[in-house]
């Protein structure tokens, strides 16, 4: 099915990863696109964990060596 035209709203993947990760929703939104194809892969090893969560979890291993802020 494709997706409607009119889309309104955010990305809530890209919430998901913001929130999660600590980052602005923007700078989700481009480690969301850039890992597209990781989170894809992790999704299809793991069938039964949410695309949010395999996201969450793609960008959080991205993000440690170079801007992981401090889990406080």
């Amino acid at each position: 099915m494709s997706r409607p035209s009119q889309r309104r709203g955010k990305d809530t993947t890209a919430k998901k990863i913001a929130k999660a990760t600590g980052v602005s929703y923007q700078r989700a939104l481009q480690l969301k696109t850039k890992h597209w194809s990781e989170i894809k892969a992790l999704k299809t090893a793991n069938p039964d964990v949410s695309m949010k969560d395999c996201a969450v979890r793609v960008v959080r291993e991205k993000l440690q060596p170079e801007e992981a802020p401090d889990e406080s």
